[in-house]
């Protein structure tokens, strides 16, 4: 991204923790972030659930978090997904 782009991301945050086992969900407390990689062949495709303070964390390095929406309290900004809109900090 360029410096002070804006860009709007989505994540799975605590409103779709039911989802996990509570092996999965241990991991994901410990992590932070626990991923679910579909099996079907040939398909790349999987589900990563976020921890919202960890994913914050990662994001601060290099972004600033403009807005946030925890799904579970505001369903109905983005399906129940954690809403984030941010920034790219200019490099020093």
């Amino acid at each position: 991204m360029k410096d002070n782009a804006i860009a709007v991301l989505t994540t799975h945050g605590n409103n779709y923790y039911h989802q996990l086992n509570t092996a999965q969900l241990n991991q994901l407390k410990k992590d932070g972030v626990f991923t679910i990689a579909f099996k079907q062949k040939g398909h790349r495709l999987m589900t990563t659930y976020h921890d919202a303070e960890f994913f914050s964390r990662l994001l601060s390095s290099h972004f600033k978090i403009e807005q946030y929406w925890d799904g579970q309290t505001f369903p109905y900004k983005m399906g129940g997904q954690d809403c984030w809109i941010i920034k790219k900090v200019p490099a020093a």
